[in-house]
């Protein structure tokens, strides 16, 4: 049996964008870009296949009782029990 888990993340990313303007234009509104700067969303899933089948895919949930509220050995054990 093989398995893995991946997480997903809604938003822009980090591509990088070139601006070409002259230093008088800098800070005129049509000038600038905003957008959200932390992540809007995010899940991870798990799954497993083997060589006669598969499982279904699984979204593990956080574990707010881990330092940072993320993904511990806790949510992984979850999934497996479920």
């Amino acid at each position: 049996m093989w398995s893995d888990e991946c997480s997903v993340k809604r938003g822009r990313g980090k591509n990088q964008e070139w601006c070409f303007r002259t230093p008088d234009q800098k800070w005129e509104r049509e000038m600038i870009q905003t957008y959200d700067a932390h992540k809007n969303m995010s899940v991870m899933v798990w799954g497993c296949f083997w060589d006669h089948g598969r499982s279904d895919l699984y979204v593990i949930d956080r574990d707010f009782e881990s330092k940072k509220h993320g993904y511990s050995a806790r949510s992984y054990l979850q999934v497996l029990n479920a």
